[in-house]
């Protein structure tokens, strides 16, 4: 990843449950990231808690606004490369699970709610 590029990057694994970062971004990383046992110092790969931490840290300092909108970018630019449609569930914590929102994200719209409910052009 050093190689590729310079600015800190976090690549997710396409599960959600693992990740591997650059020098760049380790180096921005708190002990208690690097320090837990789930952190490869050597790979920079980051599993189990380690992967919690480092992404809450990450996420802690961008506004959600702009995760969300950075989110719907990219997910826009993979759509008009073929990409269909990504749909994830949103949860948060401590809601029950038939309160699950799934959203949609489709060419040409941001956001759409599948029960209709919501649109954000």
């Amino acid at each position: 990843l050093d190689r590729m590029v310079t600015v800190p990057l976090l690549i997710v694994k396409y599960d959600g449950h693992a990740a591997v970062a650059n020098s760049a971004l380790i180096a921005q990383f708190p002990p208690e990231v690097t320090g837990d046992p789930g952190f490869d110092p050597e790979t920079g790969w980051l599993y189990q808690n380690a992967f919690y931490r480092g992404v809450n840290h990450i996420t802690a300092q961008v506004p959600p606004l702009a995760v969300l909108g950075s989110m719907t970018d990219a997910a826009q630019r993979l759509a008009e490369r073929g990409v269909d449609i990504l749909l994830h569930n949103i949860e948060r914590k401590n809601r029950p699970v038939h309160e699950v929102v799934p959203f949609q994200l489709i060419p040409g719209e941001s956001v759409a709610r599948l029960d209709g409910e919501l649109s954000s052009n």
